[in-house]
Formats: C-alpha cells, structure tokens, sequence
C-alpha cells in the first residue's frame, strides 16, 4: 500500500503468521528488485517500509514474535532497513538505498540471491534474480 503523501510504499505484515510473513517480504523484495532494475524506479515512492506491529494484539502486550523474526530476517540477509525511531512495529529505508543493496545482492549471488529458511516448518524460499 502506499501511504500518506504517496512518498511511502508499505509492505503491511499484520495478522501474518511468522512463515507467511518471511516469504511475503522475500517476494515483495523481489518486486522491489524488478521494478529498481528494469528502469522504473521513479514509479516506486521515495521510502520504503516493512509494517510488523510492535505487539498491541499480542498475548504479552509489546512483544512481537512476528517482528523478532522479520528483524532476524532482514539483519541475515544485511538489509539496509532500520527500525523507525518513532514507531517499533515499523523497519523504514530511502528506496534508493534498497535498490542498491538488491543489485549488490543479484550481483553476487546471481542464481540465488536471497535463501530464507521458516523456522517452523523448515521450508527455504529462494528468490531468484534475473539480471
């Protein structure tokens, strides 16, 4: 969804289960890479962000096990998102650094780029790039 001024595309996790989520934000990465390469980056909004909730609905209020494992996820793969400072339910980036950071992963892993693994039901997702 884009947000506000339009100067923000957000990837919204809430009510994923932890696997789903992992393998969402993998794909909408992906479609992230394909728009940055294929020369239409000026379609994508100026800042991305990762919505995970910080834990309002969760059995212990302020704990989010789907937010540990998004926040694993992105450090494994050294994403270039940060937590915002003023919402921590919430990973943001500028959208250039993402495309850069992607290109450089395409780039050294060109078949396989980004090999994430559910913790539950131990699945791997592979999200390949095309250069």
């Amino acid at each position: 969804r884009v947000e506000g001024d339009g100067a923000c595309l957000a990837l919204d996790l809430h009510h994923f289960t932890e696997g789903s989520a992992l393998a969402r934000t993998v794909m909408w990465l992906c479609e992230i890479h394909r728009e940055s390469s294929g020369g239409v980056l000026g379609r994508v909004p100026a800042r991305l962000a990762i919505i995970t909730g910080w834990g309002r609905h969760s059995d212990t209020v302020g704990s989010s096990s789907l937010k540990d494992v998004i926040s694993a996820f992105l450090l494994k793969v050294q994403s270039p998102f940060v937590m915002s400072t003023s919402n921590k339910g919430r990973f943001v980036c500028e959208t250039q650094f993402v495309s850069n950071w992607l290109q450089d992963v395409a780039q050294t892993y060109p078949t396989r780029s980004l090999d994430l693994q559910d913790g539950l039901s131990k699945q791997s997702l592979l999200c390949y790039f095309k250069k």
